[in-house]
């Protein structure tokens, strides 16, 4: 399966802090967006998303910036 391109994340990752919808880079398709649960190694708190094309089948991780109405550790 296809990853999408460093800027491609670059793209995605701005779409999804602005709240604009979201589309394939490559292909124009709707994405769908799953929640990535974070593993019990990870001793620091992420929040990551995964993001698939069902047309082109172009896929990645994307980390968002933090909450700013999150808890602050």
């Amino acid at each position: 399966m296809p990853s999408f391109t460093a800027e491609e994340r670059r793209v995605l990752a701005a779409a999804l802090a602005g709240g604009a919808p979201l589309e394939c880079p490559a292909c124009g398709g709707d994405l769908s967006r799953r929640e990535v649960s974070r593993p019990r190694e990870v001793s620091y708190v992420r929040h990551r998303v995964w993001l698939l094309c069902p047309e082109c089948h172009r896929s990645g991780a994307i980390d968002l910036p933090p909450d700013p109405t999150g808890p602050s550790f």
